[in-house]
């Protein structure tokens, strides 16, 4: 039992070296001003989606494919942030790298709160790219983090509209086979004949 609390502790120890800390989010600038789709009222209730690698979007879904979702994070009002900006208390993931920049991210924001994915998403969204930066936190031992932000200010017309998917075509109407619609008159030419000979 103890060797196997050992291998157990040395597991957890290895996956909490291997992930590592970084913050994120859309800042809105130094001012925090992020407006609420086609208005000039502040956005408090949203939701910030973090991928590492490349979203895409049409006009009516997201293409995720080229990228894998990070974590996703609501309205920070300490932070005026959606996501996380507290260095003292950073995200952390395996997914995240801190030995060099350049990791190439995808931020989201959407004007709805909760949400945990973007599948069928439809509403207003804003899409920014970048690559991550190393920062550090001085100290008697250096640590290491990544950043992921956007620090654009978000006006009400800098937002995409996400709509519906349009369902697909059904075509024509259905043509009945040949041989059914033979049936169907042979059947009337039969009901013809009982009628006349009654």
């Amino acid at each position: 039992m103890k060797k196997l609390s050992i291998v157990a502790m040395a597991v957890i120890t290895s996956l909490s070296l291997n992930a590592a800390n970084y913050v994120w989010g859309f800042t809105g600038d130094a001012t925090g001003e992020i407006y609420q789709p086609g208005t000039s009222d502040y956005l408090e209730n949203g939701t910030a989606f973090l991928f590492l690698g490349t979203v895409t979007a049409s006009a009516s879904e997201f293409d995720t494919s080229s990228a894998t979702l990070v974590t996703t994070g609501g309205f920070d009002d300490m932070y005026y942030v959606f996501g996380n900006s507290d260095t003292e208390n950073p995200s952390s993931s395996d997914l995240v790298s801190t030995s060099s920049g350049g990791q190439a991210y995808t931020l989201i924001l959407v004007d709805q709160d909760g949400l945990a994915s973007l599948d069928g998403y439809e509403g207003d969204y804003y899409l920014s790219t970048g690559t991550s930066a190393i920062r550090e936190v001085p100290g008697a031992t250096v640590t290491y983090y990544a950043e992921f932000f956007n620090n654009d200010i978000i006006d009400g017309a800098s937002w995409s509209t996400m709509a519906a998917p349009t369902p697909p075509d059904p075509g024509p109407d259905p043509v009945p086979e040949p041989t059914s619609g033979l049936l169907v008159l042979l059947g009337m030419a039969g009901l013809a004949l009982k009628r006349k000979k009654a």
